[in-house]
């Protein structure tokens, strides 16, 4: 992962394997982030959602307590002034989730 300026100029340099002891993401489809900068990321292939901190310098999967896991996600939206993350599913069941408490 690299930080950018708005003009592509690279600020940061992260190594994902230095960073965390979370694996690779391997397809990650969708953003979004927190006003206090961190970044949820739609971990596609590997069916998760990554909570990365806004120095870039570490990250964690978030756990979901849906019965039958999370599958095949494609979008993400943060709700700031609920503290809720809506999480879309493109496979098996093509639904949206919504999870409460989310610290935005």
């Amino acid at each position: 992962m690299n930080v950018v300026e708005a003009n592509g100029e690279v600020v940061r340099r992260c190594d994902h394997s230095q960073t965390s002891d979370v694996a690779q993401t391997r397809y990650p489809r969708s953003l979004a982030a927190t006003k206090n900068g961190d970044i949820f990321v739609a971990d596609s292939d590997n069916d998760r959602i990554l909570l990365i901190d806004s120095s870039v310098s570490s990250a964690e999967e978030l756990t979901l307590a849906v019965d039958d896991g999370i599958q095949d996600l494609c979008g993400l939206c943060a709700d700031e002034s609920r503290g809720r993350l809506y999480v879309e599913e493109w496979g098996r069941k093509c639904r949206v989730l919504m999870v409460f408490d989310v610290s935005l």
